[in-house]
């Protein structure tokens, strides 16, 4: 089973200040690759979504690190559908998340 993969309101919002930082701060080519190494690593999840931990203030919200990236991506699974929440940076400080996402 392949499962689709949907960016919510505040990933695609952390992916669009992402690129934009490392185009700004570093240089195109870096945004770019920062942007693939995340886009990768979530593609794993259409084929192996409950690969990954749940998070330690919701059982149904899951954890990706990003390979070779500093940054974590939130997600949770419904159906055949792998939702993406947040891209956040590794310090970041990600506590608001317990309380952005305890319905899930």
């Amino acid at each position: 089973m392949s499962y689709k993969i949907i960016y919510e309101k505040y990933a695609k919002i952390s992916m669009r200040e992402i690129g934009w930082y490392y185009k700004e701060n570093v240089s195109d080519a870096v945004s770019k690759s920062i942007l693939s190494k995340i886009t990768t690593s979530v593609a794993v999840l259409s084929e192996f979504p409950f690969r990954f931990p749940a998070t330690n203030f919701s059982k149904n919200v899951r954890k990706l690190s990003v390979k070779k990236a500093p940054y974590v991506v939130y997600y949770f699974i419904k159906e055949d559908t792998v939702f993406i929440l947040e891209v956040l940076h590794q310090r970041q400080d990600h506590s608001f998340l317990s309380e952005r996402y305890q319905d899930k």
